[in-house]
């Protein structure tokens, strides 16, 4: 019923998060995706990137390059879209 976390993990997707929120708040100018990896303890640049992908659905260099107010509105938007839905499967609850 519930998936356990180890120790280890529970600490790896903290540290995951802590990357997203730096990357986000980052100057793409003047910082580098592997700075703030290794920043947040993350060594392998391969296995870095591909778990970063894996997580959040988009390379970190994407995170990087994406201002905060985008992200807002990439939120607002896919709450509107999971709005709709459930919307739309109410109606159709109520035609059957």
């Amino acid at each position: 019923m519930f998936d356990v976390l180890s120790p280890i993990a529970y600490l790896k997707i903290q540290r995951m998060n802590g990357v997203r929120r730096t990357l986000r708040d980052a100057d793409p100018k003047i910082t580098t995706v592997m700075q703030v990896a290794h920043q947040w303890g993350f060594c392998s640049t391969g296995h870095f990137c591909r778990d970063y992908k894996e997580m959040f659905g988009e390379l970190p260099s994407e995170t990087l390059k994406i201002s905060r107010n985008e992200y807002r509105d990439i939120a607002m938007l896919r709450l509107y879209i999971h709005f709709r839905r459930c919307l739309l499967r109410v109606s159709l609850n109520k035609r059957l």
